[in-house]
Parts: C-alpha cells; structure tokens; sequence
C-alpha cells in the first residue's frame, strides 16, 4: 500500500475499493439494476485495453455488460492481491479478479491482472483508464489442487 498523505487518502481508497468490490459482484449477477452500477463506475471518455489487447470505449464496455446479452458472462467475479495508490483527486487500483463460472457442468476459474485509473470530477470517483492481462493460475492455487 502507498504512504498515506492524509485523511482524505483512506476515504478516497474506501470509496474506490467500494465501488470495486460492487462492480465485481454485478458482473456475473445479471440484475436489470446492475447497469447503473456500470455506469456510475466507468467515465464516458474511459480508455479500456482488453485481455486480448483490443481498445474499447464506454459504449462498446455497456454492450458487453448488458444484462441482456446471451453471451455476457454468467458467474461470481472477484479481487485478490490488490494495491491501492492514491494521488490527491485520482487513485491507482491494481488487482489479481478472479473469474468462477460454470462451463458444462465443471467450475472453470480464469485469472486476470487488472489496472484501473480512478479520477474525481465533480466529488465523483469514475474509471478513465483500464487495463486487463490474462494471468496464469497463481502458485497458492496451483498447490491447493494438487492437494486436493
């Protein structure tokens, strides 16, 4: 974790965490509701580089998140290992998400390290900037299934 300058450092890391670990949890529920959540969480003019190295805008990130969609992805997402730096009116988030669903019957987990850039306009924390690389399997989970 960063130094803390002050006060208004941990309330702006509470504030980004929160709405993190609420996007997340929206990701894989596919509630009509949810889409506020998207939209409060990314700014308009946000910058987003996918796993595969596509760049997309805001627009093209609601389509893929749409409640609606037969091909949105249906299961639990998570945050691990996360690192928080916070910059008076932006935050840096960096994070391991943890992606569990369902594929025929059998539990498929993907991993993916994500940066996200957080910024206050107007006393409102947004995404401007994100970042997501798929990540292999980490070592703890490589060694928890070969226990099993």
């Amino acid at each position: 974790m960063a130094m803390l300058k002050s006060r208004s450092d941990v309330n702006s890391m509470r504030t980004v965490l929160l709405m993190l670990r609420d996007f997340l949890s929206a990701v894989g529920r596919g509630r009509e509701s949810d889409l506020q959540i998207f939209e409060n969480f990314f700014a308009d003019d946000v910058i987003y580089t996918s796993s595969t190295g596509i760049t997309i805008n805001k627009g093209e990130i609601m389509k893929i998140l749409d409640v609606h969609s037969p091909s949105r992805f249906k299961g639990t997402c998570t945050a691990e290992d996360i690192t928080v730096h916070p910059y008076d009116d932006m935050v840096v988030v960096n994070f391991c998400m943890v992606m569990q669903a369902e594929n025929r019957g059998r539990l498929e987990i993907s991993y993916f390290r994500n940066t996200g850039t957080f910024v206050k306009r107007s006393g409102r924390w947004q995404a401007v900037a994100w970042q997501a690389t798929r990540a292999p399997e980490p070592a703890e989970a490589r060694s928890k299934k070969e226990k099993e």
